[in-house]
């Protein structure tokens, strides 16, 4: 096919592509020896459990379809695999590809080469260059000719085909959540800023002080999704169970770049219409209004998310404002 007409691949037609090319690489790559991995297994269970709510290898089976594969084999969890893209599950979709690839075999990773044709260029280098940077903001030509951080890459960005936000979901700092939203539902998004020069500092830094944010918007304008929003992060004591928490990466010197501000505004819109959140700044709020012991955000513009200043930024003072129940 000539790259002209592959530019012209619709976005569910590309979608029709990914689905097919995964479903071949995994029946390529799983044996019953990589599906019965503890890890795997854990993971394929819990995803089962919250999104169908069946907590024993037999029943998934039975929602599955799935006779006669043992304990747990490759049937299974390609049958999970299916099921999760009939079912337009995309953030479970990551949760199990980020435990099973890391064991796929090199075989099996010459499978999706076919995925050249689904994004409209004609080499892995094309490919690497257009996808950029995987989910750790690693450049992906450092990759090798098709490497495992490529594949990841390309299986989680066909979301953004359909017009979706672009969120780099990788979920790194749910190892430190501690609780549950307690039946809660988000009512409120609370700002802050890392006090670091990078993502990556940032992770580590909330890694060792035990605390999380559910997105981290990067100083290019990436969002990193690192908690779910179904599950409470720690990052403002009292208000947790209620709120989304969002960190943008500045050295806590005031400074954001354009592309910060775009997308953050970008991905508040999206947050507010998908919880029925009012757009303003009775709901979205910075740190420094629920805890004044320190200015955070420092020096966020605002006015350029559409907002008007709060009014404590000024003389620093915490608003007299507790997290509501809905009704």
């Amino acid at each position: 096919m000539p790259l002209a007409q592959k530019e012209k691949l619709t976005p569910e037609e590309r979608l029709k592509m990914l689905y097919s090319l995964e479903d071949k690489m995994l029946e390529m790559a799983l044996t019953n020896e990589v599906a019965l991995r503890k890890d795997v297994v854990n993971v394929a269970l819990s995803i089962a459990k919250s999104v169908y709510g069946v907590s024993d290898v037999r029943a998934l089976q039975g929602t599955l379809g799935v006779k006669q594969d043992g304990i747990f084999g490759r049937q299974t969890l390609t049958a999970l695999f299916k099921k999760l893209h009939e079912d337009n599950k995309n953030d479970e979709l990551v949760r199990l590809r980020k435990a099973v690839y890391p064991h796929l075999s090199e075989v099996a990773l010459s499978a999706p080469l076919g995925l050249l044709e689904a994004y409209g260029v004609e080499s892995v280098k094309g490919l690497q260059s257009k996808l950029g940077k995987d989910y750790l903001g690693k450049d992906l030509k450092k990759d090798g000719i098709l490497g495992k951080r490529t594949l990841y890459a390309m299986l989680t960005e066909y979301p953004q085909a359909k017009g979706k936000l672009k969120i780099v979901n990788s979920y790194l700092l749910e190892e430190n959540i501690t609780g549950t939203r307690e039946g809660e539902k988000p009512q409120y998004i609370i700002l802050h800023h890392t006090d670091t020069k990078t993502r990556e500092a940032a992770i580590r830094a909330m890694k060792e002080n035990k605390t999380s944010a559910h997105y981290i918007v990067g100083r290019d304008g990436t969002i990193y999704a690192e908690v779910r929003e179904e599950l409470k992060a720690e990052h403002a004591a009292g208000w947790n169970q209620r709120s989304i928490g969002i960190e943008i990466v500045s050295p806590g010197d005031g400074t954001y770049t354009p592309e910060q501000y775009a997308s953050l505004e970008r991905l508040l819109r999206d947050i507010c219409e998908r919880h029925n959140i009012p757009y303003d700044n009775e709901h979205i709020i910075g740190h420094f209004e629920v805890n004044a012991k320190k200015y955070d955000p420092y020096g966020l513009d605002w006015k350029k998310l559409g907002l008007n200043e709060p009014p404590g930024v000024k003389g620093l003072v915490a608003r007299k404002i507790k997290p509501k129940k809905r009704a």
